[in-house]
């Protein structure tokens, strides 16, 4: 039962690594601040009451030593936070110097001042130390046990065999009962961050699938119309232009008719992939926004080619070569695009934008269709 505890732990916290993992920076912070708190609030005793300065020293370096990592933790989960990378190295560092500083104090209370009392104070350090560390099952367990380990060794050197026998099983007991109540917080923490990541990737798919054709996998009209106010409205610089291209699949209607609406399907997903690999290499905004019509939206400048852009879009139509026996201007699959180019930041009116590409693109059919046709607001028309 045990061993399937453990599985399950590790398993369960493999699933959540990162979240988990630099939640620790966490946990750190709150634990060395309350090192550092409690600390403090005993230094007096040495230094006014038994004037012993050595151990007035040892508390005031581990005060120190404990705030110190605690404004460590606080500022790598910041950075981390924001986005920098940090290494796992670093943390798993920041916790075993942690616990060796918790360790260092415990065999000191413990060993050095009370050398012929057992582990009285021990208890409640490691407690407190592993709990709030949220590490993977292995880690916890051997920095549990090296921390057991150099703890007694510290112990035999100075104490009596008689009181070593209490050393021993007072130490035991603080080891069970640390392992146990840590491994129940880590759990619970496990258990939160999964509900959480569960949560987040239903919202992203969610997301995702309102933003996304199931067809082609190109993204759908209402995420496109959110593209282009963006790129209207929001430019990258106040200069901006942008290139809505607007395009309709040439006698799809016969294309439907004649092979069946599966084919049709099958046609528009070919398509789609088509203008998925041009989006990923040419950096061209796709989207289907209904039916066999599609939309294009990219940023130019006044140098830009944005006949051989749209001469690309037509070539992967083309280079598809799919059949199409009911056309009436080629025996494969082509298109019609109307393209309108503006500068961004002056037209607030997506409805008036779209309008002047679709009526590119009506011009396009009438003169033949398989062809696009620019206006361009910032020259006169032109094709």
């Amino acid at each position: 039962m045990i061993w399937r505890w453990y599985r399950i732990g590790k398993k369960r916290y493999t699933r959540s690594m990162d979240r988990i993992f630099y939640g620790n920076l966490d946990s750190l912070f709150h634990q060395n601040a309350i090192l550092a708190i409690l600390v403090c609030g005993f230094f007096f005793f040495p230094v006014f009451f038994d004037r012993d300065y050595i151990i007035a020293a040892v508390y005031l370096s581990v005060a120190g030593s404990a705030t110190v990592l605690a404004f460590l933790s606080v500022y790598l989960r910041k950075n981390y936070k924001k986005g920098a990378h940090i290494s796992r190295f670093t943390v798993f560092s920041l916790i075993v110097i942690s616990y060796a500083v918790i360790v260092f104090f415990g065999i000191f209370l413990s060993v050095i001042i009370n050398p012929l009392r057992p582990a009285s104070v021990y208890l409640p350090i490691l407690v407190a130390a592993l709990f709030f560390v949220t590490a993977s099952p292995p880690f916890k367990l051997w920095l549990t046990l090296i921390g057991w380990a150099v703890f007694l060794a510290a112990a035999a050197m100075i104490k009596t065999p008689d009181v070593m026998t209490y050393e021993i099983a007072n130490s035991a007991v603080a080891i069970a009962l640390s392992l146990i109540l840590s491994w129940h917080g880590s759990m619970l923490r496990i258990t939160s961050t999964d509900k959480t990541i569960n949560l987040e990737i239903e919202r992203d798919t969610y997301q995702s699938q309102s933003t996304v054709d199931e067809l082609t996998a190109l993204k759908n009209r209402r995420d496109f119309m959110q593209r282009l106010d963006r790129y209207i409205n929001r430019p990258r610089y106040p200069d901006d232009s942008c290139c809505l291209a607007i395009s309709d699949v040439d006698y799809f209607k016969n294309y439907n008719d004649y092979y069946g609406h599966k084919q049709g399907d099958e046609c528009l997903q070919a398509i789609g992939k088509a203008f998925g690999a041009l989006e990923r290499e040419k950096g061209v905004y796709a989207a289907r926004i209904g039916g066999e019509e599609f939309a294009f939206l990219w940023f130019v400048d006044d140098s830009s080619d944005i006949e051989s852009e749209l001469a690309q879009i037509l070539d992967a139509i083309s280079n598809l070569n799919i059949p199409h026996e009911r056309s009436k201007i080629a025996p494969h699959v082509t298109m019609s695009i109307g393209a309108y180019v503006l500068r961004c930041g002056q037209h607030s009116d997506l409805s008036a934008v779209y309008e002047h590409a679709d009526k590119a693109l009506y011009k396009a059919k009438r003169e033949g269709r398989n062809r696009f046709i620019i206006h361009d607001s910032r020259s006169p028309l032109s094709s």
